[in-house]
């Protein structure tokens, strides 16, 4: 009897020995996470790291911080973007692409220029506020034309324009420019040269990535 009680006792004391370095480990990382949250610098990779490993018990002070910063920057509103896809051509045969000239499996498409400027009014009458002119790499319209749309739609003051044309000449982004568009958006693909050189018919990876920074 006083065998089991004595395991008992040290049972109970190594739960409480094991709680408390839980809770001292807890307690560190939360201080680590509140020094780093309240940095006014910007953050470190290790800084980062800790942030994303960071325990549910502590990713409250996150996420509190992340809702902080989204009301300072953007307010409680929701912006609705919208998607005119006006061409499914493509010049380029990406493996990964379905917009890929060899894919026979879908309808392929393309609008006029008036038809591209009604169907964005009608975005803008439907309250959307933001919308994404985009088509694969078709030489079909060429930049005179993109930029005729792009100041078409930009005459309603109250409407950003933002283009996914894949990858065109630094002349052509600056005339789109000044016609009006407020950015553009090339997608990053992939970090791995030779994965891109194989799915895009061995085109450069570190030519895409000098248009994309």
């Amino acid at each position: 009897m006083v065998a089991n009680n004595y395991n008992c006792i040290l049972s109970n004391d190594i739960f409480l020995i094991n709680f408390a370095k839980k809770e001292l480990i807890n307690y560190k990382e939360m201080i680590n996470i509140t020094e780093i949250l309240n940095k006014a610098d910007k953050l470190s990779h290790e800084e980062i790291i800790a942030l994303l490993s960071s325990k549910s018990d502590v990713l409250h002070k996150l996420y509190s911080k992340a809702e902080t910063i989204k009301k300072t920057n953007i307010g409680d509103k929701t912006d609705i973007w919208g998607l005119l896809e006006f061409s499914n051509y493509c010049d380029q045969d990406c493996d990964f692409c379905k917009f890929q000239s060899e894919n026979l499996s879908i309808n392929k498409f393309r609008f006029e220029t008036e038809q591209i400027v009604e169907f964005a009014h009608i975005m803008i009458k439907s309250n959307i506020k933001t919308i994404i002119l985009s088509s694969g790499l078709d030489h079909h319209y060429d930049s005179d034309e993109i930029a005729y749309i792009v100041y078409s739609i930009k005459r309603h003051k109250n409407v950003k324009v933002f283009l996914s044309l894949d990858l065109r000449g630094l002349s052509d982004y600056r005339k789109w420019k000044i016609a009006g568009a407020d950015g553009y958006i090339c997608k990053h693909l992939t970090i791995n040269g030779r994965m891109y050189q194989r799915c895009a018919k061995n085109k450069s990876l570190i030519e895409r990535m000098k248009q994309i920074k």
